[in-house]
């Protein structure tokens, strides 16, 4: 009698089971593969908008502390404070005077001072009638912020309404009259920095705000003047120096990164649509997903074959086997009704292809980390040289007056903690300007180089020498006395005193010097070492003043 057919064969079931747990494990993976793809490119996108903001900051930084060095100087000037009582010359040779400085630097368009009595200083500009310069923001802001300078001013010129940044401080002459000295930027150099892509983001773009959240300085200038929280209609905490935010602008999700920029007081923004994050992201998922999927279908397809096509015929044969045993026939090919070669054929089949699959794999992290080791190193030579720029004033290349601030702040520590003496000297070449007047701006900065040269190999290796400003130097001498800082003045006067500059005109410096006392501010011991410096220069120049 003849069995009748089974309606579903072994052969079938196991290539219909093994296709649906192939799928099934093949898109785990696949989904596993696209989420880790989906939280790096997210990192990357954070990442950069942070090095873009930084790395714009730290050019920001830098523009506004060289201005804020100008004024800072130039209100120090008899000239400049006794402006509105200079005769016509008087003023008039001020006027070029400015006119010179602005010339130097290309990123400002004049440099002027306004009086109590509304006289303005300026070069190549002809107010408008009626114009009143008290009345103008610069010079109230200058006046608000006094004694400090009153950074990054931004408003709109009075006669052809162009968008400038102005830093100015205000000032008080001998009898008493307040002033202003001013320079301004155009808004656009800064604007076009601000309009820097942060690498492949079109979208990206970023902006500046005071710690309050009033828009300073946007790439469009009709948000200038605005509270930042109706531009993007959420609550937005301020406080840290840094920090990340998510928020909607017109309806349109964005992140962002800001920072401070210690220079001035701002808060830089840089922010890029989440839609030029994400969707190029989803775009990639689902074609991973959908590649991934065809695979698996392909490989459970060969798989389930060759499988249930290897089982079956083993299944065959057994039933054969036993098939001529209840028929009483003599058995055939009993040895192969279980084949466990075949097993560990395959076992080894399996074992080759995951060596070489973690082979590649382990190429490719290789790879990976290779290039990860490229960026870090191109990073840190960015940032290297970013700092450089932060801190190295570029004419003399020594320390500007931030870094020097920083080095006293950390002398006044070490004073507090454990009464280490230090000292610092102020220097001041004198007649400057009339070198300058006499052979060209060219040819006092080199004066102003040669003078650092000799200044630094001079000094010892724990003095920190730095450019305070103009033609003035402060060096800081850790672990020193007065009557030693006195001695180490006076050998820096004579050395400067006896040796040639390449002008072939003898140079002479004036230097004040004193010690940090247990009573002192560090306001207090720059002013008392400002003050040796006019003593000096006011006694006749070319001597050294300590006390």
């Amino acid at each position: 009698m003849e069995c009748a057919r089974p309606k579903n064969t072994i052969r079938k079931e196991i290539f219909q089971n093994s296709m649906v747990y192939s799928v099934l494990l093949l898109s785990c993976m696949a989904l596993i593969i696209s989420w880790l793809l989906y939280k790096s490119e997210e990192r990357s996108a954070h990442q950069i908008l942070k090095l873009h903001n930084e790395s714009t900051n730290y050019i920001i930084e830098g523009h506004f502390s060289e201005l804020s060095n100008i004024v800072e100087s130039l209100t120090q000037s008899y000239c400049v404070k006794n402006g509105s009582t200079l005769s016509e010359d008087g003023q008039q040779e001020l006027i070029n005077y400015y006119q010179t400085v602005t010339s130097a630097n290309n990123k400002t368009t004049h440099l002027y001072s306004a009086y109590a009595n509304k006289l303005l200083l300026i070069h190549n500009y002809t107010p408008p009638q009626g114009y009143d310069p008290t009345s103008r923001p610069w010079f109230i802001q200058a006046i608000k912020d006094a004694p400090n300078v009153s950074i990054g001013v931004p408003y709109q010129d009075a006669k052809y309404n162009l968008w400038l940044i102005s830093t100015a401080k205000a000032f008080v002459d001998k009898n008493n009259r307040s002033g202003v000295i001013a320079i301004d930027t155009p808004l656009s150099i800064i604007t076009d920095l601000l309009n820097k892509k942060a690498a492949r983001y079109t979208t990206s773009k970023s902006f500046i705000t005071d710690l309050k959240g009033r828009v300073i300085i946007h790439p469009e200038y009709s948000k200038i003047n605005q509270p930042l929280q109706g531009i993007v209609h959420q609550p937005i905490m301020l406080n840290a120096s840094h920090g990340e935010m998510t928020y909607k602008e017109n309806g349109v999700s964005k992140i962002a990164y800001y920072s401070r920029v210690n220079e001035t007081g701002w808060l830089l923004f840089t922010d890029v649509n989440k839609s030029e994050i994400f969707t190029p992201i989803i775009y990639q998922v689902i074609r991973n997903v959908g590649l991934l999927g065809l695979v698996a279908v392909a490989l459970a397809l060969i798989y389930s074959s060759l499988f249930s096509q290897s089982l079956s015929s083993s299944m065959i044969r057994l039933k054969e086997h036993v098939h001529r045993i209840t028929e009483g026939k003599e058995p055939t090919h009993a040895t192969h009704t279980f084949p466990n070669n075949e097993i560990g054929s395959i076992a080894n089949e399996v074992l080759q292809l995951t060596q070489e699959a973690l082979y590649q794999r382990t190429l490719r992290l290789e790879q990976a980390n290779r290039e990860i080791d490229d960026i870090n190193h191109t990073l840190e030579l960015k940032n290297q040289a970013l700092q450089n720029l932060a801190e190295r004033d570029q004419l003399t290349n020594l320390f500007n007056r931030r870094k020097i601030n920083e080095t006293l702040h950390s002398e006044q520590e070490r004073f507090i903690r454990y009464h280490t003496p230090f000292s610092i000297i102020m220097i001041d070449i004198d007649h400057f300007k009339y070198i300058n007047d006499q052979f060209g701006h060219h040819a006092g900065d080199d004066v102003l180089k040669e003078l650092t040269l000799r200044l630094s190999t001079n000094i010892r290796k724990t003095d920190i020498l730095g450019r305070w400003g103009g033609e003035e130097f402060l060096l800081v001498c850790p672990e020193t006395t007065l009557s030693q800082a006195s001695i180490l003045s006076e050998k820096i006067r004579r050395l400067v005193e006896q040796q040639a500059f390449s002008i072939n005109q003898g140079i002479t410096i004036s230097a004040g010097a004193t010690e940090y006392c247990l009573e002192d501010s560090l306001t207090s011991v720059l002013s008392r070492v400002d003050n040796n410096l006019y003593q000096a220069k006011n006694a006749g120049r070319n001597q050294v003043i300590a006390k």
